[in-house]
């Protein structure tokens, strides 16, 4: 399959998503929700561009995308640093240093920092423990672990 391909049929799928699953969310709203440029998500659904894993798990809460789809798009290794940029993201968003986090959610720092920069995979217990100081949605923790386990 074309590169070309991939991106018409990653658009239409995002947007059947967008139109059917989230129903009452206009485009505008699914970006917001997601943290995207509406413009980005206008390209990605047209099919002119094809959406990094990082975007797809940006997207997959508020469109409801299982996370099979998202690995189906890439290798592990880009799992592994999607939900490591994930989890980082989420820090810097609440504020809290390396250490910080680790301390609270009861996990080594030097293993807290494989998982950020893709080298680990963390267990459903430890994204439990950092999803209570940094708030992962329950929706992608329940994604996230068929994924892991």
């Amino acid at each position: 399959m074309e590169d070309k391909d991939l991106k018409i049929i990653v658009g239409r799928y995002l947007r059947r998503k967008r139109l059917h699953v989230s129903g009452d969310h206009s485009r505008v709203e699914i970006a917001y929700l997601a943290e995207l440029n509406e413009d980005y998500l206008a390209e990605m659904e047209r099919g002119e561009k094809l959406p990094t894993v990082q975007t797809l798990i940006k997207l997959s809460q508020p469109l409801h995308i299982p996370w099979e789809f998202v690995d189906s798009l890439t290798k592990d290794d880009n799992i592994k640093k999607a939900l490591g940029n994930y989890l980082r993201g989420k820090r810097y968003e609440k504020g809290y240093n390396l250490k910080q986090l680790s301390q609270l959610a009861s996990v080594d720092d030097s293993y807290l920092s494989r998982i950020e920069n893709g080298k680990s995979l963390p267990s459903l217990k430890i994204l439990v423990n950092l999803s209570n100081h940094i708030h992962i949605p329950w929706e992608l923790l329940d994604e996230i672990k068929r994924k892991i386990e």
